[in-house]
This record gives structure tokens, C-alpha cells and sequence, in this order.
């Protein structure tokens, strides 16, 4: 009979964690959690029927938990999502770890600070919370000992009343627009919870919760009427784009990265085809910004990029001008204006003065936008000055052929592009590229917004 230690039917393997008693040092590494049938009530409830055997033990896991399903291929009776089972069978093991060493639970938490150490841990938190006998004071002790584990947890649990889960949220001072979408995704087909989460952004709200919250209801599909999001905001569309200035680029197929030289993350160079767009020639300036949000501070005039906003800002703002934000390949089809060089004007980082403010010229600080030469399509600033926000997350490349290159899926930070006025030569080149978080800003980095022509349908309002 089975009575405690690492069930055969779950050890080994690449998914696990290990769960030492309180007093022991604890390894977020550990590759699988030690069970015991005291711990466990669902094994417990049916202990006769659970051999040390793999067939026993998944037969009680599928009938009990409803994780496993029978599976018709020769030599292989079962079969389950081992994530999803381990993260149960851990859940489990931690609620019995609550009730005896609550104090414990919130140390271990505390050690989970990288985001893929709460990754791995997510589901499994939630799951305890949702079992607790108290789960929203749970839920805060987590936030208070590891915030981004709380906030997933928090986000995924079933424990609480929607209203609580979105005023914990928001009562968190790192809260963000993918904390948001997560509720979101979990709520989409939840008009009135949905509700909760576009009651965010009423006339008074910070453009920050309102640019959040466009996000979140955007890409799950329930934005509804754009125009009508940013009245009920406090902050209409204006009739007439506060952009003026917009270079016209034609269709085409490039080579995007870089082949020789430069970083890793620029390669491997790939063909992208694109269709025409339409971008503005210089980045957003201060003043044109100051329509949307007339309090927005960040360094130089009125005639200066606008800086010292996130990426879901700068995305608002796309979107209230009636475009969107560039993908990293459009932005790099428009730097390169038709050349494989290094720079938009050639392979010389001797000219770049004549280009660009970088280190050697700026006296580290952001210039008006236009004072530098135009590249040959006639977009200013491509090169330096201050980086400039793309739509996609920062992720690798990948070698083979694209059309209209859609953003790929990742976690590591929005992508930037062009380089800074403290950058040097190298990383002002057509190919350069850096991630940030998009819920971060600086005095460094600003937009410009991409639409598409007049005769195409206008962009999807999740991007």
C-alpha cells in the first residue's frame, strides 16, 4: 500500500518542484514534490486502491481529480497533462502544509522572484489559495512577500468575489496591463465582471489605468465601440489626427536583421514581406501628446519627443489618433529605406552625426525632433535621439520567409528600436533592438504611429 514518498507514477522527469517541511531549506529548483497520502485527501479517500504501482495510482488521479483521461494508443492507458497534474498533486500538498506551517508557505513565496520562477509557480499558488480557509488573506500575505506571484495567483484564483480580486489588484503599487488581461481572459464571458474592469477608466482616471485597461479589454476581443471607450473616458477622439506629417511607404519585401556584426538577437536574417503603410515622419511630440494628456511631464519643449511613457501609453495614444503602433518589421523596413547597410545613409558610423544625436553629439539629453537629415524615405530621427516603441513583445528570431509579419508571443519585454541620445554608433544602427517592460518608461524612449492607407481596412484594436 502506498504510504508516503515519491509516487513511481510522478517522479523523475522535467516538471516537478520539492516541498521540504518547515525548518528545512526550501529549492524552487527541485525537480519533484514528495507526496504522502495523509496529505493527499483525494488519494487518501480511496488508500486501498492506491499500490505502488502507476496503474493504481492513475486510476484514483482519474477518477478523482479529472485531470487524467483514458487514451486509446498501444502501451499508453492514460494520459495527462503533467504540468496540470503535478501543480494539483502540489496544491495539494501545500494546502496540508498550510494548516500546519502557514509561515512557511509566505517564506518559500517570498524566494520566487524571477519571472520564471513564477511561472512555474502560478497555478500551483492559486490553487492553494482557492482551497484556504481564509484565501484573501492568503492572497495579500503573497503579495506582500513575492508581489508578482500574488498578483498571478490572484489573478487565476476561484476564491474570491470578482470586486475583491480587482480591488486587491489595483491596491498593488506594480500592477500592470498583463495583470489585467488575465483577468480579462479569465472573465470573457463575463459581461458584468468585464464591466468592473472598463469602470477603471472613468473621466478621472490616470491615463495610465485608462491606456491599461484599452489593452486588456482589446485583446480578448470585448474593446466594443473605440470611439465610444474613449468618450465614456473622458478623452474623445479628435476629428482630425493630431498627427500631420506622414511618409507614405509602398509594399515590399526586405531582409530584416543583421548578418555580419551587430548582436545575436538580430539574427538570423529573414525575408519579410510587407504591405504599404503609412508612419509619421517625425516621433510624437510633446505637444501633439499633451491632446490626450495635457499633464504628461517628461523633458525638453514642445517640439520634443514626448518621453517617460510605457508602452501601453504610447499604444493609447496610437490608437486614440486612429492608428497603431509599428511592428518591429515595419519599423525596421522604414529605418532601412531600401538598403542592407548599416545605417539607413550607409555603412560609415563616421556620418552619423549628420543623422543622428548619440553620444558623441547630444550632451546626453533628447533634441527637437527634425533638426538631423531625413533618411532617403524621409523619416526623421530613425537613428538616435530616443528609442522608439514597437507593438511586439522582444522575442527571437526565427530564419524562415514572413508576410506581414505578425507580433510573436513572449515575455520578455516590449520591443524597442533605433537607440538613444547617450547610445553609441553601434546601437544606433537600422538593426538594433532592446526589450523593456512595457509597464516601464524613460526619459529615452517615445513612438511614432503607424496607419495604414485610406482604401485598407483599419488595423484590429488589439494591436
Amino acid at each position: 500500500m502506498y504510504q508516503g514518498g515519491a509516487h513511481p507514477a510522478i517522479a523523475g522527469g522535467d516538471w516537478g518542484w520539492s516541498w521540504l517541511d518547515a525548518g528545512e531549506p526550501v529549492d524552487p529548483k527541485g525537480h519533484f514534490i514528495a507526496l504522502h497520502g495523509d496529505d493527499l485527501p483525494f488519494l487518501a479517500a480511496d488508500r486501498d486502491k492506491v499500490a505502488d504501482t502507476r496503474e493504481g495510482f492513475l486510476e484514483v488521479v482519474g477518477t478523482r481529480s479529472g485531470i487524467l483521461a483514458a487514451h486509446d494508443g498501444r502501451g499508453q492507458p492514460w494520459r495527462y497533462l503533467h504540468r496540470a497534474l503535478r501543480e494539483a498533486l502540489c496544491a495539494e500538498r501545500l494546502v496540508a502544509q498550510l494548516k500546519r506551517h502557514p509561515a512557511a508557505i509566505t517564506a518559500f513565496a517570498g524566494h520566487l522572484r524571477s519571472d520564471r520562477q513564477v511561472g512555474r509557480w502560478a497555478e500551483t499558488f492559486a490553487q492553494l489559495c482557492a482551497a484556504a480557509p481564509a484565501p484573501q488573506a492568503l492572497i495579500e500575505a503573497l503579495i506582500g512577500a513575492s508581489s508578482s506571484l500574488g498578483r498571478r495567483a490572484l489573478a487565476e484564483t476561484d476564491g474570491l468575489p470578482a470586486p475583491v480580486i480587482l480591488r486587491l489588484l489595483v491596491a498593488t503599487d506594480d500592477w500592470d496591463g498583463e495583470d489585467l488581461l488575465r483577468l480579462a481572459h479569465r472573465w470573457r464571458q463575463e459581461p458584468a465582471n468585464l464591466a468592473l474592469i472598463r469602470a477603471l477608466a472613468i473621466p478621472k482616471a490616470d491615463l495610465e489605468v485608462v491606456a491599461r485597461v484599452h489593452y486588456a479589454l482589446s485583446e480578448v476581443g470585448c474593446l466594443g465601440d473605440e470611439p465610444a471607450f474613449f468618450v465614456a473616458a473622458g478623452r474623445p477622439m479628435p476629428a482630425e489626427c493630431p498627427i500631420e506629417a506622414w511618409v507614405a511607404v509602398k509594399g515590399g519585401t526586405f531582409r530584416m536583421g543583421s548578418g555580419e556584426g551587430g548582436f545575436a538577437n538580430e539574427r538570423p536574417v529573414r525575408e519579410v514581406t510587407l504591405t504599404a503603410f503609412e508612419m509619421g515622419r517625425f516621433m510624437v511630440t510633446k505637444a501633439e501628446f499633451a491632446r490626450l494628456d495635457p499633464g504628461h511631464d517628461c523633458p525638453g519643449g514642445p517640439s520634443h519627443p514626448v518621453t517617460e511613457l510605457s508602452w501601453y501609453a504610447a499604444r493609447l495614444f496610437a490608437h486614440w489618433a486612429g492608428g497603431r503602433l509599428p511592428t518591429e518589421a515595419e519599423w525596421e523596413y522604414a529605418c532601412r529605406a531600401g538598403n542592407t547597410l548599416a545605417y539607413s545613409f550607409g555603412n560609415d558610423p563616421a556620418e552619423l552625426g549628420d543623422h543622428a544625436w548619440f553620444d558623441d553629439n547630444s550632451g546626453d539629453r533628447v533634441h527637437e525632433v527634425g533638426e538631423k537629415q531625413p533618411n532617403p524615405w524621409g523619416f526623421y530621427d530613425m537613428h538616435g535621439n530616443a528609442w522608439e516603441w514597437c507593438v511586439d513583445w522582444f522575442a527571437d528570431y526565427t530564419s524562415a520567409p514572413q508576410t506581414d509579419l505578425s507580433p510573436p508571443p513572449g515575455r520578455l519585454g516590449r520591443v524597442h528600436r533605433g537607440g538613444a541620445c547617450w547610445d553609441s554608433p553601434e546601437r544606433c544602427r537600422s538593426a538594433i533592438r532592446d526589450g523593456y517592460r512595457p509597464a516601464c518608461s524613460s526619459s529615452g524612449v517615445g513612438f511614432r504611429v503607424l496607419r495604414l492607407p485610406p482604401r485598407e481596412a483599419r488595423p484590429s484594436s488589439g494591436r
